[in-house]
């Protein structure tokens, strides 16, 4: 336990049946990870779909380079609009940079 002696002998004096203790420094790591930005799992095509659109390609000629129809690459464009919480291209692209998901 990472307090002193006298907190843990504390924590054993107040244990109660059916109740828990749990020491402040060890709810420290729970709060960061929920209060931190999650960075989104994205399929290896969304990655690709995504890397086209911030080198400035639109929807149909990032179809054609990855040779899918232009309805499939819409569908990863949606997928990844939702995954990053963005309204539009430009803003999924500013996101993805700012969580390090393009190279």
């Amino acid at each position: 336990m990472n307090g002193p002696l006298g907190g843990l002998l504390d924590a054993i004096r107040s244990a109660r049946p059916g109740a828990m203790t749990v020491h402040p420094s060890l709810l420290m790591p729970v709060v960061r990870s929920v209060n931190s930005e999650e960075i989104p799992v994205l399929t290896r095509r969304e990655r690709q779909v995504l890397t086209f659109l911030a080198e400035g390609s639109d929807v149909p000629a990032t179809d054609r380079k990855l040779n899918i129809t232009q309805n499939t690459c819409r569908g990863y464009v949606k997928s990844i609009l939702a995954k990053l919480g963005a309204h539009s291209q430009l803003q999924a692209v500013a996101s993805a940079r700012r969580l390090h998901l393009l190279a």
